[in-house]
């Protein structure tokens, strides 16, 4: 007996070490799409999207070129410029990219040439165009985001530096930029917004709302006005970097950095009457700014950030596999720091991370890097 006892567990202990140096084979990397640094020089404000062919694009502010935008997708081999790069001919902020299903790429920024007003450009027989008439918000904005309808409309939200900093968001109707609902209908400030729209249609924004101390809110437009959804500052205190993504069943995800739970990274879902954790409040180990989320076809959401309990601040991306919040390839997984991570994942569930890399420093230093998860096996935080 005492010599069965023995073969069964030299046998468990093969198994193991099987196992384990099977999954350190296989377990997901994240990899370099193209080179590193490839941008011309810094970057600020990237954003991150893919057409239905999985080619990531990436939009984002050129210190290189006198902090214009660029936008520039990756041709399998190497990145290339969509357009002349600069083609906004003044300095952006908070650039934002969305890609319609005819595969046309619409770019909505801060333009700092004319007051600091909202702008939305679309790429079409190889120029760049005005969607509407350029600046066509009333006053500055800040924080502008943009996301396209299934009829591919485009929508922006953003703060309204013109009446208090509050929240609104317009559409194109073809013609003309068109208020959705009334303007200006955040309680108080709204920072960080951000948008995302459902299948029929409805936008959802979320924003840091200093009407709340700088709790998380949630509204959504209900075809007449803007309704809260759920209550007003759903998080346990400020919640910054705020950003929304909603699933194929229509269900709004959040993250944000949660100074409720030591500044970690905090993914909440709405579950048809109220708002809740999604796994447990604060996944990081450390502080998490940047927070970026996405959500594949499967209904997995996924939470890029800043993992300052790095030392680094290098990139970590996280999953949630329907039972505990795991990392998705390997922590950390940036060479260097990493500022503004933006995460998109394409329709066969592969990752994709855009950010500002501080290990790609040269005479400009700082540059865009965009990786991406490989492999089939998760290791777990």
């Amino acid at each position: 007996i005492s010599r069965m006892k023995i073969n069964t567990q030299v046998i468990s202990s093969f198994v193991l070490a099987s196992i384990m140096a099977y999954n350190a084979g296989h377990a997901q990397t994240w990899t370099t799409v193209g080179r590193a640094g490839f941008s011309k020089g810094v970057v600020t404000f990237p954003s991150l999207a893919l057409d239905g062919k999985g080619t990531p694009y990436i939009a984002y502010s050129d210190e290189g070129i006198a902090g214009m935008v660029a936008v520039m997708k990756f041709n399998g081999k190497d990145w290339v410029s969509i357009g002349d790069p600069g083609f906004s001919q003044a300095p952006t902020m908070y650039n934002s990219i969305a890609i319609d299903g005819n595969g046309d790429i619409y770019v909505g920024y801060t333009d700092q040439g004319n007051g600091g007003k909202a702008t939305v450009l679309k790429y079409k027989d190889g120029n760049w165009i005005a969607v509407g008439v350029p600046d066509f918000s009333e006053g500055g904005v800040q924080y502008t985001s943009i996301a396209l309808d299934n009829k591919g409309v485009p929508y922006l939200t953003f703060q309204n530096g013109g009446n208090e900093g509050m929240a609104t968001v317009m559409k194109f109707n073809g013609d003309d930029w068109v208020t959705v609902g009334n303007a200006d209908f955040s309680a108080g400030a709204a920072l960080n917004t951000s948008i995302a729209i459902d299948k029929s249609g409805v936008p959802y924004v979320v924003y840091e709302d200093m009407a709340n101390h700088g709790k998380a809110t949630v509204m959504k437009y209900n075809g007449s006005n803007w309704a809260v959804v759920g209550k007003a500052g759903l998080s346990a205190d400020t919640a910054t970097f705020s950003t929304i993504a909603i699933d194929e069943n229509d269900i709004p995800y959040i993250a944000y950095e949660d100074y409720g739970n030591g500044k970690k990274a905090t993914v909440m879902k709405f579950n048809g009457s109220k708002w809740e954790a999604v796994g447990h409040a604060g996944i990081s180990l450390g502080h998490a700014p940047y927070t970026s989320i996405t959500v594949d076809r499967k209904g997995t959401p996924y939470v890029v950030f800043r993992d300052v309990a790095s030392g680094e601040g290098k990139a970590t991306a996280m999953k949630y596999n329907g039972r505990e919040w795991v990392n998705a390839g390997n922590p950390d997984f940036s060479a260097g720091g990493a500022i503004y991570p933006c995460i998109a994942i394409d329709k066969v569930g592969i990752p994709y991370v855009v950010y500002q890399d501080y290990s790609s420093a040269d005479a400009y230093g700082n540059k865009a890097t965009v990786m991406k998860l490989d492999a089939s096996v998760t290791m777990k935080r």
